[in-house]
């Protein structure tokens, strides 16, 4: 293929018209043309994978591998996380094995000063960004900070910048100095690309797949271009590169969901008009509410609190099969330890949510469904405990009239919708305050569908891995963790087992290899009783005894507090294990503070203290949420007796659900996947010998396994004010797993 065809075919496109230009993956790490930065930025909660054999630095082979992850924290700000190497397997001690680089890089859209001002935006005024290339690591071959302005009209978009790249022993990237570029998209899925990068005029084309094609949002890239040569001389090559766009949120954010009722997209934000509430009521009391307001019928709140004490009637007949035919279809939908009382007009439902566990909303929104549509044209009101582990962790209060012109029609009541509750007192305390139920016999149902001694398997990949040394760009240890579950005895006790299956490794992890140390090691990495136990005033208590890290014995205590609101939360975790193989121990005491930002899936969070392999130091992280899957930034400092100074990481951690959203548990127990899986990557900062083998691990154990967040409380979403932000999320489970199942 000659230099001149995507040149003659880039100017080509250029002379056509009509829609908005998409940003490409540049090779260095960010939104662009070819190799040139645009102002624009991934979109918020949006990632990026990218692959070109194009290492586009000068003064080096650039014929290699170049990989790129990327995502769009919050609008304006994209990370990405870059992968460059010549050579994959060879080991650079031993063998020529090229560049072998493994960094990250950021860009900032700066914000426009005139909107925030309310005021008109000039024709013409560009969009601004800055950002950054190969930032950490001790080798920073492809470093570059540049500044960039675009103005983008529809069809084509122009950007001109300035860059400065620095010389890492000869090598730099391309991007120095002024740069421009020129991208026309006269079709949706077709770009014509003109740019200088610094160093030299480059063209290529890029196809993209249309928006509605794939599915899950997903959109791909693909492009051709002009570049450098691979020996480094003056002539021209052409390369090569795709990439795929990918919504974080398509589990479940309502902007990526697809929703069959049209009242679902076009319902306003909600907002509380009852300011007293509390996560974590301490007197076992349904008294905190929160409730939804718009204009609508004035039917009164619901406030089973001043109703008058009487003395419950018998049962009738009929009332009985209503209630037997209610506790059958929850089961029908998933739900365990099923409940059913009736008494005043008002039906009492309790039930254990295991099959729902990508998100307690899923369960809520399915459990109100249910109850809507065997209610029917009834005036009931409704009082819904969820469980999790035998632990009531949601309580909502309903009105039937209310319930349904919501789920069915977006209509919501002047009195509210759903008044919530996420006290953590136990079921018992609620029954004794109850006034419906003075006689502590509520139940018409009891205990159907029982969970007790079912046990749940979950299946989930297990990886050890290095990547971007200089022993090889991609070492792994990959096998199957197989984890059984099953409550036992009483209430919140839980017995867990994890098994390791080893699946393949590469050479450096097999025996006599760099990451023997590091390697997965085939059985039972796991053997553990867990007790869970809820307190007053928002106090909640994590025990565990028995085997963990395959060899170490012991137990730990994990607690945990809330604020009414959810917006902080305090954590200790402190334990003691002994290795059956050694005279090794591991003491960990670690304490920790989370702070949720308000109206945002946003949380920030510190822990410090005594890590499990005796490093002392402190941890901080943010968390962005994206639906069901969570991206966390890190930065880890801790220090082992033996060492003379701290070790630092930074790196990013990706956490999402493996499996069915909806699984419902089979007659003699449960198979899926995880409700949350994590993999994560990160680099030492401050060591400029870059070693990746050493003696100590730093920063192990700082949350506990099978732990409260996870097992309780949503994976630390279980809210008042989170449950107000994702309304959208309870109706669109009960469309998707009720409406349509029917």
């Amino acid at each position: 293929m000659s230099v001149r065809t995507p040149l003659l075919l880039c100017l080509s496109v250029l002379s056509s018209s009509t829609y908005a230009v998409d940003a490409g993956i540049a090779p260095l790490g960010f939104s662009g043309a070819l190799s040139t930065p645009t102002a624009a930025t991934l979109s918020t909660g949006q990632a990026a994978i990218a692959f070109s054999p194009y290492l586009d630095g000068q003064g080096i082979d650039v014929d290699g591998y170049n990989y790129l992850a990327g995502a769009g924290l919050i609008s304006g700000l994209e990370v990405f996380g870059r992968l460059a190497s010549n050579t994959v397997a060879n080991h650079c001690y031993t063998e020529s094995c090229g560049l072998r680089d493994l960094s990250a890089s950021v860009k900032f859209r700066l914000p426009d000063l005139l909107l925030w001002l309310n005021q008109p935006r000039p024709i013409g005024m560009p969009d601004l960004a800055v950002g950054a290339t190969d930032l950490g690591g001790a080798a920073t071959n492809f470093r570059s900070y540049y500044g960039v302005a675009t103005w983008d009209q529809s069809w084509w978009a122009m950007s001109l910048g300035m860059a400065r790249a620095t010389n890492n022993k000869g090598v730099q990237a391309r991007l120095d100095g002024p740069f421009a570029s020129l991208v026309a998209q006269p079709l949706p899925w077709l770009q014509g690309i003109l740019e200088y990068d610094g160093q030299d005029a480059q063209a290529g084309i890029r196809l993209i797949s249309p928006k509605a094609l794939l599915p899950m949002g997903i959109q791909t890239q693909a492009e051709v271009r002009t570049g450098a040569a691979q020996d480094g001389s003056q002539s021209r090559d052409v390369w090569w590169g795709v990439s795929a766009k990918i919504p974080l949120g398509l589990t479940s954010s309502p902007a990526s969901t697809t929703i069959s009722d049209p009242s679902l997209q076009s319902q306003p934000p909600a907002r509380l008009i009852d300011s007293t509430l509390s996560n974590h009521a301490d007197n076992g009391a349904d008294v905190s509410v929160a409730t939804l307001a718009y204009p609508s019928t004035s039917i009164p709140p619901i406030n089973s609190t001043t109703r008058p004490v009487q003395q419950p009637a018998v049962p009738s007949a009929a009332v009985l099969a209503s209630a037997a035919t209610l506790a059958n279809q929850l089961e029908q939908h998933g739900f365990q330890n099923i409940r059913v009382g009736y008494g005043q007009e008002r039906w009492i439902v309790a039930v254990e949510n295991q099959a729902y566990e990508w998100n307690t909303l899923d369960a809520l929104g399915v459990a109100l469904g249910v109850f809507q549509q065997w209610a029917g044209q009834s005036t009931s009101e409704l009082t819904l405990i969820i469980e999790q582990q035998e632990q009531p962790v949601l309580t909502v209060d309903t009105d039937q009239r209310c319930l349904t012109a919501w789920l069915q029609h977006g209509e919501v009541c002047a009195g509210g919708v759903l008044r919530t509750s996420t006290s953590q007192a136990d079921l018992q305390g609620w029954q004794r305050v109850n006034p419906l139920q003075p006689d502590h016999r509520p139940w018409l149902v009891r205990q159907q569908a029982p969970m007790r001694w079912q046990p749940k398997l979950s299946l989930a990949p297990v990886l050890s891995y290095a990547i971007g040394t200089e022993y090889g760009s991609m070492d792994y240890s990959v096998g199957l963790a197989s984890t059984i579950e099953m409550p036992i005895l009483w209430s919140g006790l839980m017995a867990d087992l994890r098994y390791i299956s080893v699946l393949d490794e590469s050479k450096d992890y097999q025996a006599g290899g760099v990451f023997e140390s590091s390697a997965l090691v085939e059985g039972v990495d796991r053997a553990m009783l867990h007790q869970y136990l809820q307190g007053p005033s928002g106090l909640s208590a994590h025990i565990a005894l028995g085997q963990m890290y395959h060899d170490y014995r012991g137990g730990l205590l994990e607690g945990q507090w809330h604020s009414h609101r959810g917006t902080h939360q305090l954590s200790l975790l402190a334990g003691g294990f002994e290795q059956t193989s050694s005279d090794r121990s591991g003491r960990p005491l670690v304490a920790g503070y989370r702070y949720q930002l308000p109206t945002q899936d946003i949380q920030l969070g510190v822990k410090a203290g005594e890590f499990f392999d005796g490093d002392q130091g402190y941890l901080l992280d943010s968390r962005f949420a994206f639906g069901d899957t969570f991206l966390t930034l890190f930065f880890q400092s801790s220090k082992h007796p033996s060492e003379s100074s701290a070790q630092s990481y930074a790196g990013v951690q990706l956490s999402l659900p493996l499996g069915m959203r909806q699984n419902k548990p089979l007659r003699y127990g449960q198979v899926g996947g995880t409700a949350e899986y994590s993999q994560s990557i990160q680099t030492e900062i401050n060591d400029h010998t870059n070693s990746v083998i050493g003696a100590n691990q730093h920063g192990r154990l700082a949350s506990a396994p099978q732990s409260l967040d996870l097992q309780l409380y949503n994976r630390d979403r279980l809210s008042v004010a989170y449950i107000n932000q994702h309304m959208a999320r309870i109706r669109e489970a009960y469309q998707r797993y009720v409406v349509k199942a029917n």
